[in-house]
């Protein structure tokens, strides 16, 4: 948790969005942890897509050798 040098004190507003941080991601995990494996391949994607990456493979197939192949692309440039 980030502190002030000299006092050693948390801001409230810095404490309040930490705390609600750690809420959020408590009640994430477990909804994460029962989704089934095509939807967390397609929850994975769709984060990735806002990063600005591209799958290379569809969707739902299976591969020897990698799990999950991508392609940095860069709209600006394009």
């Amino acid at each position: 948790m980030p502190r002030h040098k000299i006092n050693s004190t948390v801001e409230p507003h810095v404490a309040a969005a930490l705390a609600a941080f750690e809420g959020l991601r408590d009640a994430l995990l477990p909804t994460l942890q029962r989704l089934h494996p095509y939807d967390l391949e397609t929850l994975t994607d769709l984060i990735f897509r806002q990063s600005r990456w591209q799958r290379v493979v569809a969707l739902g197939g299976t591969q020897k050798t990698i799990d999950l192949e991508l392609l940095w692309f860069d709209w600006m440039a394009a």
